[in-house]
């Protein structure tokens, strides 16, 4: 799987696009690792994805007995820094919207695999068992040859 730097993977998506060849496109938070496969070049041996029911995988059952998970998030100390810091910038004039999320450890009874076949969202995506990425919205949507993005999102 061929990881580019983030201008080589905008010219490869542009390219594709132009092309009006289907791909798909997994962009790490800090943009370090961008990936950009074409659809039917897609190894489902590493990649699993179910757009909206479009997907490479045929359903495999997953026993959805009770999940047992620990979490550990962020003091509320520093999340309550941050939401002051996000109120303030707001008050500011800086922003009108954002997303406060923070990296949480997590511990779980189930493989990234088990979580991916039992979630039940119009967008999920495993890739081997690094990350296992499931959402109830869009991220880009193209109608009447308008591509419109929608950003703000917290589902990894």
């Amino acid at each position: 799987m061929k990881q580019f730097i983030k201008e080589e993977a905008i010219e490869a998506m542009n390219s594709l696009g132009s092309r009006r060849i289907p791909f798909l496109f997994i962009i790490d938070f800090l943009m370090q690792s961008p990936i950009v496969i074409p659809l039917d070049e897609v190894d489902s041996g590493c990649i699993l994805y179910d757009v909206q029911g479009n997907s490479n995988y045929t359903y495999c059952s997953v026993r959805q007995a009770q999940i047992l998970m620990d979490k550990h998030p962020v003091s509320f100390k520093r999340y309550l820094a941050a939401f002051n810091n996000i109120k303030k910038n707001i008050q500011d004039g800086n922003s009108y919207l954002l997303n406060l999320t923070f990296p949480t450890c997590i511990e779980i009874d189930k493989s990234l695999r088990d979580i991916f076949f039992i979630s039940k969202a119009r967008y999920k995506l495993i890739m081997e068992d690094r990350v296992v990425v499931f959402s109830p919205e869009s991220f880009v949507q193209i109608h009447n040859g308008i591509i419109s993005s929608y950003p703000m999102k917290g589902t990894i």
